[in-house]
């Protein structure tokens, strides 16, 4: 699917939820398999999702319109890493708030020291993959996409 594809499919799910997003996530997902399934649950439940595939893309989309979520995965393409785009993303004023979520399929130790040095709030293991627990964890960082559905502070871990 091109990112013109996305775009349109997201144009088609506003419609149907009757509703324009109003949270912005940014999903950096260099895998079609991974990406376009979670850009289509997170566009159809009313987030306005932002799409980059490397950490060049995703650094440029964030420092224009600062997310309220950044979604991410730790190996990206061209050799980039989602680790090192959170560190560069944290040492942006505007986005020291913004909470990050890490999608890995490495279960390491060390990775995930690696992610909490980072500055990573989060991290979800792609081998438990789950739209509903995923969404799940969205909800819990940034709420619903409406301004009113916000995050329940007792639910936030870090």
């Amino acid at each position: 699917m091109t990112r013109g594809d996305e775009v349109s499919e997201l144009l088609k799910r506003l419609l149907r939820v009757g509703r324009w997003p109003t949270k912005r996530i940014l999903l950096v997902e260099d895998d079609a398999i991974v990406r376009v399934p979670v850009f289509a649950l997170l566009a159809e439940e009313g987030y306005d999702v932002e799409v980059a595939a490397t950490e060049l893309e995703a650094l440029r989309a964030a420092r224009a319109r600062p997310p309220d979520l950044a979604i991410e995965d730790v190996n990206l393409a061209r050799g980039g890493s989602g680790i090192a785009l959170c560190e560069g993303l944290r040492a942006t004023l505007r986005l020291e708030r913004v909470p990050f979520l890490i999608l890995t399929a490495d279960a390491k130790r060390e990775t995930d020291m690696r992610r909490v040095a980072a500055g990573a709030n989060d991290y979800y293991l792609k081998a438990e993959f789950s739209l509903d627990a995923l969404l799940a964890r969205v909800r819990m960082w940034i709420g619903g996409s409406c301004p009113d559905e916000e995050p329940r502070p007792s639910d936030t871990r870090w």
